[in-house]
């Protein structure tokens, strides 16, 4: 990844990082608060965390229902951090 794709990596995951905390503590935190605050990873951070709203909290990976049907995710599946930087570095759409 180049700089500006970690730095944009690095706007993901603090995002996700919160708002699995709110999510956690029974909050709704609502995505685009994030796509607001790091406006240059806004559409990946739309995508990201709007999958996290459909996960069970405390068991992130109970119903992802992504590339792989719910089971633990993989770097395929469109709510992993490895996809996430690849998605970043252009590897997936």
């Amino acid at each position: 990844m180049t700089d500006s794709s970690d730095e944009m990596a690095d706007m993901v995951a603090m995002a996700a990082d919160d708002f699995r905390a709110r999510l956690a503590r029974g909050e709704d935190p609502d995505p685009e608060e994030y796509a607001t605050r790091y406006p240059a990873a806004a559409d990946i951070i739309r995508r990201v965390l709007g999958r996290f709203r459909s996960t069970t909290p405390g068991d992130e990976t109970a119903s992802f229902g992504g590339a792989n049907g719910g089971a633990a995710p993989t770097a395929a599946d469109p709510t992993t951090v490895e996809h996430v930087g690849a998605v970043i570095a252009g590897k997936y759409a």
